[in-house]
């Protein structure tokens, strides 16, 4: 015998069918749902390492600003110690200046000074005292002379140009020193002897007004000597 046909819903579906597609939706809705969940857990544990390091962040950005803090104090303490001492500075160059005002020697001595220790320097007092040189020599022969005035314009030029006093020597005095410094007795002063010449006449300028200062050679002949470093200087101060 024939089996008995299946029951239907209301819809013509057969029982066995609707059942049938009822447990695949609910298959499909639980892993479905099993996705949800992993993706959430995933978010999750995400937000919570964002979290985490948010919080780490918080931290540096707060040592950060701790030391920004102290770095600016140490700037602050910093400033104020150039300021002081740019002051100490100021008020020492201030007494200074009235002590050099108050004393012609020591005001040309501390030129004398300056100059020396800045003969060799770029655009030194060496420079100045080939530009003096080159003004003084007329004829363009590459010398000074004694008997035409070029050695004693020279000597006014340079001694103009470092703003000191030309010592009130006598033209014996200064011809002696020049004689000394003409080495090859050729009777004018080359570049290089012009040179030794006037720093000698600084030297020895620094020696008589300030006993402590720059020494003079050694090897000055007996003349210069006795006359130039010994006496010669004694109307520095003096008008002539």
């Amino acid at each position: 015998a024939s089996a008995p046909p299946a029951r239907t819903d209301d819809g013509g579906s057969s029982i066995v069918e609707v059942v049938s597609d009822r447990g695949r939706h609910l298959a499909i809705n639980n892993i479905g749902n099993e996705r949800v969940r992993k993706e959430l857990t995933k978010i999750a544990k995400e937000e919570q390492r964002l979290q985490t390091t948010c919080r780490h962040g918080e931290v540096a950005v707060t040592k950060l600003r701790d030391v920004l803090a102290s770095r600016q104090e140490q700037v602050a303490e910093l400033r104020r110690r150039v300021a002081d001492a740019r002051g100490e500075l100021r008020n020492a160059q201030k007494l200074e200046d009235e002590r050099l005002s108050n004393n012609p020697s020591a005001s040309q001595a501390a030129m004398l000074r300056q100059a020396l220790a800045n003969w060799d320097t770029l655009h030194g007092t060496k420079r100045v005292c080939s530009e003096s040189f080159a003004h003084a020599d007329q004829n363009h022969d590459g010398k000074l002379e004694w008997n035409n005035g070029e050695v004693r314009k020279f000597v006014r030029t340079f001694f103009s140009e470092c703003a000191i006093k030309v010592p009130h020597w006598s033209d014996v005095s200064w011809y002696n020193i020049y004689r000394h410094f003409d080495q090859t007795s050729s009777m004018s002063l080359d570049l290089e002897e012009a040179c030794r010449f006037v720093k000698f006449c600084f030297e020895v300028a620094l020696r008589l007004v300030d006993p402590v200062g720059t020494a003079v050679e050694d090897d000055l002949a007996p003349t210069v000597a006795s006359s130039a470093v010994s006496s010669l200087l004694q109307g520095w101060d003096k008008d002539p």
